[in-house]
């Protein structure tokens, strides 16, 4: 091994905190669930993940909460990658979207693998179709494989370093917005004191408590598209009523069937509530 390929593995393997908030390889686990594992855990079980349920008694089958729960993540994760620069989401997305690059290519550039080809596409330049894209990323890796088989990885070294720089500038970013979602907690204590009296004056709002709520009303509370919380429901055996064809989900079923959900759905109205109490007591109009 050459002195440069030992410096990369050991900037492979060095385990860095991202501006102090983060570890990479949280980072890292956390966005190669997003791009390659939610969508299943998300989806239906299938018949051979059924099988294995009887087989191997350590297995344990996902159940709808499981699902539910990890809907709830995936809109996070999501949510996070939408709320950063459009640039470090798609070196997010070159990096960790499964592409199936040559076997030699991504044993030597592990994670930065899929930036790389995309840099090296750009200095040909990119075609606006995706699937035109997707063609020109494989064609382009493979002749990199290729290349690289003949004289070595050295020659694509200035694209790896150009791509670590870029990965290592997403994954802070990610980093940041997700650090913002948690306020410190003196600050939080100090918003809700001075929200407490707006709080206890002003009329609860978000979702009312009554007998039965539509779909959109409860995708829209949980953070979720209409098809998949539709979905998420039909999975866990949740009966609709439909009156005159309008859909709605008794909040019986609600209670005894999605328990985890509508405990979701709540906590995040009461947050929205509290989020509301706290712009109006420190808006101009309130000092």
């Amino acid at each position: 091994m050459n002195g440069i390929e030992k410096k990369n593995g050991r900037a492979r393997a060095q385990a860095v905190m991202v501006s102090g908030l983060l570890k990479v390889g949280d980072v890292e686990r956390e966005l190669d669930w997003f791009f390659t594992t939610a969508e299943g855990e998300m989806g239906d079980c299938s018949n051979y993940e059924s099988t294995l349920t009887s087989a191997s008694p350590e297995y344990t089958r996902r159940t709808a909460e499981d699902r539910v729960e990890a809907a709830h993540t995936h809109s996070k994760v999501l949510s996070r990658l939408r709320a950063m620069p459009s640039a470090d989401a798609g070196v997010l997305q070159a990096a960790y979207e499964p592409a199936g690059w040559p076997v030699r290519l991504r044993e030597e550039l592990g994670t930065v693998t899929g930036v790389v080809v995309r840099l090296a596409c750009g200095e040909i330049g990119l075609p606006d179709d995706r699937h035109a894209m997707k063609a020109m990323e494989q064609t382009i890796a493979k002749q990199l494989e290729d290349a690289c088989r003949m004289h070595g990885f050295k020659p694509i070294e200035r694209l790896r370093v150009n791509a670590q720089d870029l990965l290592n500038r997403a994954h802070h970013a990610y980093a940041e917005v997700r650090a913002k979602e948690k306020q410190p907690m003196h600050e939080k204590r100090e918003t809700q004191s001075r929200a407490k009296i707006t709080v206890e004056t002003t009329a609860p709002e978000g979702l009312p408590v009554r007998g039965f709520y539509k779909i959109s009303e409860l995708a829209r509370a949980a953070g979720m598209t209409r098809w998949r919380i539709e979905q998420v429901l039909a999975q866990a055996g949740v009966e609709f009523f439909v009156p005159g064809g309008v859909v709605l989900v008794p909040l019986h079923e609600l209670e005894t069937k999605v328990n985890l959900l509508w405990e979701g759905i709540k906590s995040a109205e009461r947050l929205r509530q509290g989020a509301r109490a706290t712009a109006a007591a420190t808006s101009p109009s309130s000092q």
